[in-house]
């Protein structure tokens, strides 16, 4: 496996974009047909996270993942801001909505929902935080500008990811949810980097989507700021609030994190 870490390192970023596509073919094995939960969504993203904990062990990198317990309540914490968006994003998509006329979902329904928000957490964090920010880390460097660089690349090939919804959404919430995806693995990345605990961020990731997504994937008639239809006004408004949070937390975060030397 040396030819395989020489290449992850002196191509760094063409081996990120291969492990991506890899990553977003598997995904697209679905037979159910919904987008955000079911067997096939748990079963892709179950192979994704087990092929990427195989490259982390292949990379040498597997020790800096941080499957461990210690920093594991930091996570959480430095995470609550995250959750929060994710719940009022739910609200403000459904503001207006007859609630009485939703259907309130079965167990079956909420507990395969609840599945899906989890597995989608683990493959997207073990892919994106814990294999490619961290054999970037490695190739850059744990010093100042090595981090925020893998830190960047990392996140804008995340938001990237997302503009493939533009298959079950209308484009322009695709390029604010790809934007608010960019922005929201900056701080997924710097909560990483301070608590070093991969299931803190997980567990974080998993939450804002659940929040974010519940009542359009449990409540018949509900909907959610990532399918729903926004005009350019709105666009903005949710950019801005969706990036400005977590771009200023980052800064903050970051600016108590202890580099190496340059």
């Amino acid at each position: 496996m040396r030819r395989l870490q020489e290449f992850s390192q002196r191509h760094i970023i063409i081996f990120s974009f291969i492990i991506t596509l890899i990553t977003l073919l598997i995904w697209q094995i679905e037979w159910d047909g919904d987008a955000y939960m079911g067997i096939d969504m748990i079963l892709s993203h179950t192979v994704t996270s087990l092929l990427a904990i195989w490259l982390l062990k292949k990379l040498s990198v597997l020790q800096m993942a941080g499957f461990k317990k210690s920093g594991f309540s930091m996570g959480l914490l430095l995470g609550t801001p995250l959750l929060v968006l994710g719940i009022i994003s739910s609200v403000y998509s459904n503001w207006g909505a007859d609630y009485s006329q939703m259907s309130w979902p079965d167990i079956k329904t909420v507990l395969i929902f609840s599945a899906s928000m989890f597995m989608v957490g683990t493959g997207e964090e073990i892919v994106f935080r814990g294999l490619l920010l961290n054999n970037m880390i490695k190739k850059w460097g744990v010093n100042k500008s090595g981090v925020i660089k893998a830190i960047i690349v990392s996140a804008l090939i995340f938001g990237g990811v997302h503009l493939l919804n533009v298959i079950v959404a209308p484009p322009i919430t695709v390029i604010m949810q790809a934007i608010n995806a960019a922005c929201a693995g900056v701080l997924f990345s710097v909560i990483y980097i301070r608590c070093r605990n991969i299931w803190a961020v997980i567990i974080v990731h998993m939450l804002v989507d659940w929040f974010a997504l519940f009542v359009q994937q449990c409540f018949t008639g509900g909907t959610s700021i990532v399918t729903s239809k926004v005009s350019i006004q709105q666009g903005f408004l949710v950019i801005f609030v969706g990036s400005f949070v977590p771009l200023i937390l980052s800064i903050i975060l970051l600016r108590k994190y202890e580099y190496t030397k340059e």
